[in-house]
């Protein structure tokens, strides 16, 4: 409202968001509403008001019909003064050089935020610093404090309103999204005209304005990000490169050390490992009986590697049961081998010497789980006598 403009009973000033409304009701009383809440009131009912008007000095008046003023907001000689029903609730006399002079008090009147993930319906918005999040928990449309409207997926923004003085994202009742400052629109979606639409932030990170009839108006053009899902076999493959030597942890939940590993078919085919850290046994493999147990801390199960992560000792020990396929070199691939790959570092800044040992039992050699015969093979021939491992 400008100088020279005004309100007869009966008629309304409304806030840009449509939250508002300041009214000059036929009781002669002016009045600043939210919805049906009475917020101020200039207290004249029953005055014969006329008018109220921002007199072209800067003060805002009501008149009766006979003229005479019976309220006022004493901001006379301010010439260029204008009046804002702004978006927080509150009505302000603003002078030229945009200085409050005069205000109902009434601000804070956030707007409703949204009621369920992923939505934003009619009369539901974003204040400073809330959130609105997608269903999986991976997308953030959020109102920031420095004004911004912005969707972001982690720390990567995927797009937004590129304002600077926002103070609310409202999901307006005729359709249109907007975010605004405390006095105008600074970004709208363009969808006025669909009155039931809502906004949807989808879990492929588009956020999309839907009609009543479920036809995109509008989009944020940010998809398309599918969630990456991990892996969980029932079981956990050490040594698969052929059914011979298929060897496996049989529940994904089982920890290595502790557990003995197992062929396909469910029987044992033990692996110990152990590792010698400053001179101490620590077992992170198998279920022998050894006193210092390492605790696994991870398992990352790729289509050709199981990689386990184990702590002890002040030792992160890394051992990666790796078997390649390497479909362009037919040699290597009908090499019936699987690799065990081992690191070690310190977790405790301190320096340890660290050595491992692996070993496998008679079941490997033997069809059933029966008492294994061990001997010693001699051939012809300088160094060609072969012991069986054990």
């Amino acid at each position: 409202m400008t100088a020279g403009q005004g309100l007869l009973p009966g008629e309304t000033l409304t806030s840009c968001d449509a939250r508002f409304a300041l009214s000059m009701q036929t009781d002669s009383n002016l009045v600043l509403h939210m919805g049906g809440t009475a917020l101020w009131a200039s207290n004249t009912v029953g005055k014969n008001a006329a008018e109220v008007i921002l007199q072209s000095d800067g003060n805002l008046v009501v008149y009766d019909t006979s003229g005479a003023v019976i309220w006022s907001s004493g901001t006379g000689g301010n010439s260029g003064s204008v009046i804002h029903l702004q978006n927080d609730g509150n009505l302000v006399l603003y002078s030229s050089s945009n200085s409050a002079l005069w205000a109902t008090g009434t601000f804070g009147h956030v707007i409703p935020g949204p009621a369920q993930c992923g939505y934003l319906t009619a009369g539901q918005g974003l204040s400073p610093g809330r959130s609105l999040t997608s269903c999986d928990s991976r997308f953030l449309l959020t109102m920031q404090t420095n004004g911004n409207l912005v969707l972001s997926m982690g720390g990567t923004v995927l797009w937004s309103s590129n304002t600077t003085a926002g103070y609310e994202a409202v999901m307006q009742s005729d359709g249109n999204f907007v975010v605004y400052s405390l006095t105008t629109a600074l970004w709208a979606s363009g969808t006025a005209g669909n009155s039931g639409a809502f906004l949807d932030i989808q879990t492929d990170g588009n956020t999309v304005i839907y009609n009543t009839a479920n036809v995109p108006i509008w989009t944020s053009v940010s998809c398309c990000h599918p969630a990456q899902t991990t892996l969980k076999p029932p079981s956990v493959p050490l040594v698969v490169r052929e059914p011979y030597m298929n060897t496996w942890l049989r529940n994904a939940t089982d920890t290595a050390p502790g557990t003995w590993p197992a062929y396909w078919n469910g029987t044992t085919k033990a692996i110990t490992g152990i590792a010698y850290i400053d001179s101490k046994a620590y077992l992170f493999l198998g279920a022998p009986t050894v006193p210092n147990i390492m605790t696994q801390t991870a398992l990352q199960i790729t289509p050709t590697q199981s990689i386990f992560t184990f702590n002890g000792g002040g030792v992160t020990l890394t051992v990666d049961f790796f078997t390649p396929v390497e479909a362009t070199d037919i040699r290597r691939l009908s090499m019936p081998l699987s690799d065990i790959i081992t690191t070690a570092q310190s977790s405790d800044g301190g320096t340890h010497t660290v050595s491992v040992y692996f070993d496998i039992s008679g079941e490997w050699a033997i069809a059933t789980p029966t008492v294994a015969l061990w001997a010693v093979l001699f051939l012809p021939g300088p160094s060609r006598r072969i012991r069986p491992a054990c």
